[in-house]
């Protein structure tokens, strides 16, 4: 109320009376927007659109089962009531929450200076302990010591002429760490503030440091830096489990730096689920349960119970990666309750996926792109494929099938000075996918941009000017391109014709085992299709089509429940665009929802759920739909939230 009183300036006055004056100019493109509305409200005025924006009766028709009448009279028992109150009381109370609080608030107050002493510490005993496993007879010692005592050191001696200012005082006063612990991950700033004296006790640091470095002896010093920042990551997830989904969501194509990947990603989902369980149960989180989620827990059951019967007659060890990478659905839903939240989680997967990008562009320039997956006779002159930090290009380029949409709704929601970043994202996401010559996640990619700005004002402008520059096209895009996307279908190409082969004993393979599926897992897979291989395909290790191999997996059953599950995903993404109030929300919405049709595009034509990574991002960007319908709408929509 105090800005719309103040008298705005003769300048802004001429800025505003410019912007007027240049959408007055576009008559053409308020006509095409004009009509565009049009049609999308006809369409939503429709049967067909009244059809699929009636998520809020499904779920209120679903609030009547049996299912949920006992879901709620269990959750909101009266036993349960006091074993919550009575669970959190005991945990406030304990020793080893109160030894955490005193040992973080202790490492808040010591002096900059304590820090540095132990760094310099640690980095002369992992020189020492190099020296030793070098020349005293023990196995020998890798490069990486010298690397991190080095840098460690480096990062030590201007520490040490800081005397009085304290961590807690650095992080307040540092404009990126505070932006990034307060505005990103919305932490709490009292608990950063001085409360007490300055600790600098040398000793204890030196003595730390020295502890920490003998311990490099039996473990490589890297091991025990990334020990380190785990063990920060889990408090961090333990205070604010939002803080490490947004980490997680950042970090998720970085984990190949690791030998096992997967086994990262998974320790990750665990740490977040461990931290909002505890935090449901102390009642500071909720829970939304509706019928879409009711039906995800179904698809769990389907899931499990493949897992531990299939053809392999084993139990794979596959089924709890794919249980616990679930959970990020319910996970994303849930602790993205706000709706700035929900654009930091957005951002944080959309830079994450620029990043990854501009690695395989980087990777393709350099002559490092991989030569394998391509037929080097029909596509001789493709100089290789990248791969970024994925292992196979076709996993990159379907993980880029989630950024693309979501850089272009990050842009419509974004300011003016900012605008020009997103769309410079979004570009170098659609030259990465490029790179990869995924001609299936061309298609997913293109399939996901069409519908997202199909859902925004300016479509009908956006076709006029894709129209116009379709005689362009030779000119603007390079041959190699064109010719690999008209080969799509072409059994000339080696690929096409061995992903035409593995379905044709894909199909006959699922009607020996439509009814009960041949079970999750690699193992179940090739102890099977050899029976049903087709000359030329006599290997594979997938069917190349996910929902095919859903099909295969969990039989009939499981590939219905999956379906319903897209078919009500689908509708509650409708009717939270039909009646959602926040527009920016709602162009989230858009972005992570025709992610995932991009995904389900590019999945009739490969297995897109191989690479479990990119598995646990299609729940994740699912979860992410759900919170943004809850967000941009003034009520719930009749879901309950358990937990408050």
């Amino acid at each position: 109320k105090d800005q719309a009183i103040i008298p705005k300036k003769k300048g802004e006055k001429a800025v505003e009376k410019a912007k007027g004056k240049s959408r007055r100019k576009s008559a053409i493109i308020g006509i095409l927007d004009a009509f565009g509305s049009r049609c999308r409200a006809a369409l939503a005025n429709s049967a067909l659109g009244n059809f699929f924006t009636s998520y809020d009766r499904a779920n209120a028709l679903f609030e009547k089962s049996v299912t949920y009448s006992a879901a709620q009279r269990v959750t909101h028992s009266e036993k349960l009531s006091k074993f919550r109150r009575s669970g959190s009381s005991k945990f406030d109370n304990s020793l080893a929450r109160r030894a955490v609080l005193s040992l973080t608030n202790a490492m808040r107050h010591c002096t900059m200076r304590f820090y540095g002493v132990f760094m310099l510490t640690f980095s002369l005993y992992v020189a020492l302990m190099y020296l030793i496993r070098k020349f005293g007879g023990f196995s020998s010692a890798d490069i990486s010591y010298i690397i991190v005592g080095s840098v460690v050191a480096l990062l030590s001696l201007p520490l040490l002429f800081e005397k009085k200012k304290t961590l807690g005082t650095v992080l307040l006063d540092s404009k990126l760490f505070s932006w990034l612990l307060f505005d990103f991950f919305e932490l709490r700033y009292e608990n950063f503030r001085d409360k007490q004296e300055p600790i600098n006790r040398i000793s204890v640091a030196f003595i730390s440091g020295m502890v920490l470095g003998c311990l490099s002896f039996f473990i490589s010093p890297i091991a025990l830096l990334l020990l380190l920042a785990f063990l920060l990551y889990f408090y961090f997830t333990l205070v604010s489990p939002e803080a490490g989904l947004l980490l997680c969501l950042f970090f998720i194509p970085f984990l190949s730096v690791f030998s096992h990947p997967t086994v990262m990603l998974c320790v990750f989902v665990l740490c977040i689920s461990f931290s909002y369980v505890c935090k449901l149960f102390r009642r500071k989180r909720i829970f939304c349960f509706g019928v879409l989620e009711a039906l995800v827990v179904l698809f769990m059951f389907f899931v499990f119970f493949a897992g531990t019967r299939n053809a392999s007659n084993t139990v794979s060890s596959v089924t709890a990666v794919y249980l616990v990478l679930m959970c990020g659905f319910f996970l994303v839903s849930n602790l993205l309750r706000t709706k700035g939240m929900i654009k930091h989680a957005a951002r944080a997967f959309a830079i994450s996926s620029v990043l990854c990008a501009l690695a395989g562009i980087a990777e393709y320039l350099l002559g490092m792109a991989s030569l394998d997956w391509i037929d080097t006779e029909m596509f001789a002159s493709i100089e290789g494929r990248a791969v970024s930090f994925f292992e196979n290009p076709n996993v990159l380029g379907t993980y880029l099938c989630f950024g693309a949409p979501l850089t272009l709704s990050l842009m419509s929601v974004s300011k003016e000075k900012k605008k020009s970043g997103w769309f410079a994202g979004f570009l170098i996401i659609v030259v990465c996918a490029v790179l990869t010559w995924s001609r299936g996640a061309w298609l997913g990619l293109a399939a996901s941009v069409v519908l997202t700005l199909a859902c925004t004002r300016h479509f009908f402008a956006f076709t006029m000017t894709a129209l116009f520059c379709v005689p362009f096209v030779p000119y603007i895009i390079p041959s190699e391109v064109i010719e690999r996307f008209s080969s799509i279908g072409n059994t000339a190409d080696s690929s096409t014709m061995y992903r035409l082969n593995i379905w044709r004993g894909c199909c006959d393979m699922a009607g020996e085992y439509a009814l009960g599926g041949i079970g999750i897992g690699e193992d179940a897979f090739l102890r099977v299709y050899p029976q049903f291989a087709v000359a030329g395909a006599e290997t594979a290790y997938h069917s190349h089509s996910l929902w095919l191999q859903i099909l295969l997996m969990l039989g009939v059953c499981g590939f219905a429940v999956f379906v319903i599950i897209m078919f009500f995903f689908a509708q509650r993404s409708f009717t939270a665009l039909r009646h959602g109030v926040d527009m920016d929300t709602k162009y989230i919405l858009v972005g992570a929802f025709c992610g995932v049709f991009g995904l389900l595009v590019g999945g009739l034509f490969d297995y897109t759920w191989y690479n479990y990574r990119v598995f646990f991002i299609f729940f994740a960007i699912m979860g992410l739909v759900c919170a943004c319908d809850r967000a941009c709408r003034d009520n719930n929509g009749g879901l309950h939230e358990y937990g408050k």
